[in-house]
C-alpha cells in the first residue's frame, strides 16, 4: 500500500483552499496544492516574480508562517504535517524575502 503524500493528509483541494483563504491571496490554493503533491498547477505568475519589490522581510515571512502553523491546529491537522508545511515554506523563503 502507497502511503498518502502530504497533499492527500491535508485533506486535498478543498482543505487546502480553506487553508490558503486565511493566508494568501485568492488562487494561492492551486500553488499550495501542487506543494505538496497534488495535481493542481500554479496559475499565476512565479514566486519570484510575484513577490519582487515586495520587500518582504523575514520577521514577516516567519510570522505567516507561524500564523499557518496556528490555524493547521485549529483544523486538527497532525503533527507530522504541520511538521512538513514550515519545511516547504523553508524551501521558497529564497523566492519570497527581500527580493
Amino acid at each position: 500500500m502507497t502511503e498518502a503524500n502530504l497533499y492527500q493528509r491535508l485533506g486535498s483541494k478543498a482543505r487546502i483552499r480553506g487553508l490558503a483563504r486565511q493566508h494568501f491571496r485568492r488562487g494561492e490554493h492551486g500553488c499550495i496544492c501542487n506543494g505538496t503533491g497534488g495535481p493542481q498547477a500554479c496559475r499565476d505568475r512565479d514566486r519570484l516574480t510575484i513577490h519582487r519589490g515586495m520587500n518582504i522581510r523575514e520577521g514577516a515571512f516567519v510570522a505567516v508562517v507561524d500564523d499557518l502553523a496556528e490555524t493547521l491546529d485549529g483544523l486538527g491537522i497532525g503533527q507530522r504535517e504541520k511538521e512538513a508545511l514550515p519545511m516547504i515554506s523553508g524551501s521558497l523563503k529564497p523566492e519570497i524575502v527581500r527580493v
